[in-house]
């Protein structure tokens, strides 16, 4: 986001904290917002910021989204059976 917010800000001509301010982009790290509402809703988006960058940073923040879950599904895909540390599979006798 910080990376964004820099490239913004300089075809802008204009400071990064212009474009959003740390505490701004902290709290979208932490809500997530999905939809253009929910960037309005953070404190430091008004209407006119989030008609100039909402689109951006929406669509970074979709990508990590995207990137987290791929990367939750393939933890819980991957076998552990035979790796080092790996608890061995318990079998239970009737």
């Amino acid at each position: 986001l910080r990376e964004l917010r820099r490239r913004l800000a300089e075809a802008a001509g204009v400071p990064p904290y212009v474009v959003f301010h740390d505490a701004t982009l902290h709290e979208m790290v932490r809500l997530k917002p999905a939809t253009p509402a929910a960037l309005l809703a953070l404190h430091g988006v008004g209407k006119a910021k989030l008609e100039r960058y909402g689109e951006p940073f929406l669509d970074v923040l979709s990508n990590w989204q995207q990137q987290a879950r791929q990367g939750a599904a393939m933890t819980a895909q991957s076998p552990r059976q035979g790796l080092p540390g790996a608890a061995a599979p318990v079998c239970q006798a009737n």
